[in-house]
């Protein structure tokens, strides 16, 4: 086969992929219908963790149970016994006329059977001797041979035992741990009947994340719950990186992409959109385990380049209000996407190519009970003001305060909780960015010790309890090395006393953090 037709094959082999995936993107909609996205599951997968360890333990003990082999026992071999003893009355010879007539015969006669007497008994003690050789080397072979067995039968029986006992054991944490996952199961199951907040939310979370789709792209998702009422702030796909390829054909030497009309481009873009709306809609209401969910607010954030001013921009593009009944009584497998989302009075920019801004229906429910009033911290510092000596709670202010800076930008908002560390949160950043946005929470630590993994552990816990996107903790002094080996691929972010006093620099604030000094100020104010 020459270059040519190499080539040649190679672009209708592309044009096969780009033609399967335009296919599958045309049928988003469908493949949603279909596909059943079990978050109860992933849940099981999660906390079973431990589970594939023990029954790795099981399978191994199980194994080497299987290698085990009994000793066999030696046979009791039959020892030889003594053959008959020759008897000198079977040696008598036979005497005839010829004896009596002639007397030396006779004597001939008796000497000859005594010689054959005398040898038969010679014989005898032979075998005789050979017998008790023989029988005391079996003897000797058997006695070694059973000692072995014993030996042998005892580390089996031990082995045995132990095995057993140790795969009882295991079968018995499996069944302990299914036991607990289960339980745990049937909390978040309860919950979710009873509507509390957090879990909804996360569940909500995993379930739209875990939807599978054929694109690929960042997929940021910000849930809020209340009242029966859920919120959502969706990034849908960017038009810079939506497949814009119609074949690729061979000419003229070379494999030539050719690209859809704007026109087509646009449509297909606008369409899949739609689909993916309607598509997350019918995966909320339809699971089984969020019938405490009434109604959605669904937000579509797309970030693209708007080429009218050539900035990177996130934009909410489409919002849509429905309910429970509205959706139930939606024929998916026949409906006209863009039509269907009109109909449910969702509003949109003219042309979602154009990613033209709208003002969502509704925007994320930020309140929170344990939210309470903020005062400025930063007015009052200069260089000499030792962070780590700082009031506890004017730290945890001046973190509010330096993270408002931070993600004002953006139109973020922050909020300081209660003083009684209320859920292990200590402020939480709402950020509208649909790429790095979402329930931000925040730890402060104004600590003069190495802040422990524990505290990362909790945090991250705190995480996705909140079904937060991200949790940042910040401290006076530093992390240990298996603090930052445990947030390592985690959703975390550790900032230390360097760090943070960079992060107030950088906003025009001044201080220092000296952990000695603070120790000793911190030492003095207990012993008052």
């Amino acid at each position: 086969m020459n270059h040519n037709e190499n080539m040649a094959d190679y672009a209708h082999e592309q044009t096969i992929e780009i033609k399967e995936l335009n296919c599958k993107i045309e049928n988003v909609l469908l493949d949603g219908l279909i596909q059943e996205v079990d978050v109860i599951s992933q849940y099981e997968k999660e906390l079973g963790g431990n589970l594939s360890k023990i029954n790795e333990s099981i399978q191994t003990l199980n194994s080497y149970l299987a290698k085990l082999c009994k000793p066999r026992k030696p046979e009791e071999n039959v020892l030889q016994k003594y053959p008959d003893e020759p008897l000198e009355k079977d040696f008598i010879p036979t005497y005839g006329l010829i004896h009596k007539l002639l007397p030396f015969l006779k004597k001939r006669a008796d000497s000859k059977k005594k010689r054959e007497y005398e040898i038969a008994r010679q014989e005898y003690k032979k075998i005789c001797l050979k017998i008790d050789e023989h029988n005391y080397y079996e003897t000797d072979i058997y006695k070694r041979s059973l000692k072995i067995y014993t030996e042998k039968s005892a580390a089996y029986e031990s082995n045995y035992a132990e095995i057993t006992t140790s795969i009882q054991k295991e079968e018995a944490n499996l069944q302990n741990e299914k036991t607990i996952i289960q339980t745990k199961l049937n909390e978040i199951k309860e919950q979710l009947s009873k509507g509390l907040q957090n879990t909804v939310e996360k569940y909500c979370f995993d379930l739209l994340t875990n939807s599978q789709y054929c694109l690929e792209w960042e997929k940021n998702i910000v849930v809020s719950f209340n009242e029966r009422l859920l919120a959502i702030d969706y990034s849908l796909p960017s038009i810079d990186n939506f497949p814009s390829l119609a074949e690729v054909k061979y000419k003229a030497g070379e494999c030539i992409p050719i690209k859809m009309s704007d026109k087509v481009f646009e449509s297909r873009y606008e369409n899949t959109l739609y689909k993916i709306t309607l598509r997350s809609l019918h995966e909320l209401f339809s699971d089984k385990y969020l019938t405490i969910i009434d109604s959605v607010v669904f937000n579509g954030w797309v970030t693209a380049l708007n080429k009218t001013n050539g900035k990177i921009e996130n934009n909410c593009i489409l919002s849509i209000k429905t309910n429970r009944q509205q959706i139930a009584e939606i024929d998916f497998l026949n409906v006209n996407p863009k039509s269907c989302f009109k109909a449910l009075k969702g509003i949109a920019c003219s042309n979602l190519a154009s990613i033209s801004a709208i003002k969502p229906i509704l925007m994320l429910n930020t309140s929170d009970k344990r939210f309470i009033e903020y005062y400025n911290v930063s007015e009052g510092m200069d260089n000499s003001t030792n962070l780590a000596s700082m009031h506890w709670e004017d730290f945890e202010h001046l973190i509010r305060e330096l993270f408002e800076k931070e993600f004002s930008q953006s139109g973020g908002e922050v909020k300081v909780t209660r003083a009684s560390r209320d859920g292990g949160v200590d402020a939480i950043v709402f950020d509208p960015d649909p790429i790095r946005g979402g329930k931000i929470v925040i730890q402060a630590k104004r600590y003069t010790n190495t802040v422990g993994v524990s505290a990362v552990r909790d945090l991250y816990g705190t995480v996705l309890n909140e079904g937060a996107s991200k949790g940042i903790i910040v401290t006076t002094s530093d992390y240990g090395g298996d603090s930052y080996e445990f947030a390592k691929d985690k959703p975390l972010t550790l900032i230390n006393g360097a760090n943070l006093l960079y992060m107030l620099e950088k906003h025009g604030q001044h201080a220092r953090i000296d952990i000695s000094e603070a120790k000793q100020t911190l030492n003095n104010e207990s012993n008052i």
